[in-house]
């Protein structure tokens, strides 16, 4: 059972934590408000302050900002196979996605007549595809070769076809 003398000392020592954590909480503040990062000087003739400039990675991944709507797509990953493959089993080739050699993205955009109306950027990690009514920024689940990834165009389906090389390690046998 609580007297009054323990409930006066847990709220003293509950007050006492407070300021204690306003205090903390303070000395955060000021530690990043020293360590913030000065932003260059306005000149003459800027068109906007540099603080008014939006961080390219931030706004890249702000899809708040961005009204366009996501396309339908499907990943899938696709692998050489022989005869070996096929009928002997003796290639070394497995099912898995191990054995893969390129993973294709399929991008839907209707309503889109022309290839010429899609931007497309493609990195190690990352496609970045966006039309006047479309973005899809699609981060891949394993890292490829983004300066040779194609893309083919295919009209009548109103369909983008990315071809994404995978990097592979080759394990070497001893």
């Amino acid at each position: 059972m609580w007297n009054p003398a323990d409930v006066e000392a847990l709220g003293k020592l509950l007050e006492e934590c407070d300021k204690a954590q306003q205090s903390t909480d303070q000395e955060a503040d000021d530690a990043a408000e020293r360590n913030k990062p000065k932003l260059p000087e306005a000149q003459e003739g800027d068109i906007w302050a540099p603080d008014e400039i939006p961080d390219i990675d931030e706004a890249r991944y702000d899809l708040e900002l961005d009204s366009r709507t996501r396309p339908s797509h499907t990943l899938s990953f696709k692998q050489h196979v022989s005869a070996e493959d096929a009928f002997f089993g003796i290639g070394g080739n497995t099912p898995g996605i191990l054995s893969c050699e390129e993973m294709t993205l399929r991008v839907n955009l209707p309503g889109v007549r022309n290839i010429t109306d899609i931007a497309l950027e493609v990195t190690d990690d990352l496609v970045d595809l966006r039309s006047s009514a479309y973005k899809l920024i699609f981060p891949l689940p394993q890292p490829v070769f983004g300066s040779k990834a194609r893309a083919k165009w295919i009209r009548d389906a109103s369909c983008l076809e990315i071809a994404l090389p995978l990097q592979r390690q080759k394990l070497e046998l001893l």
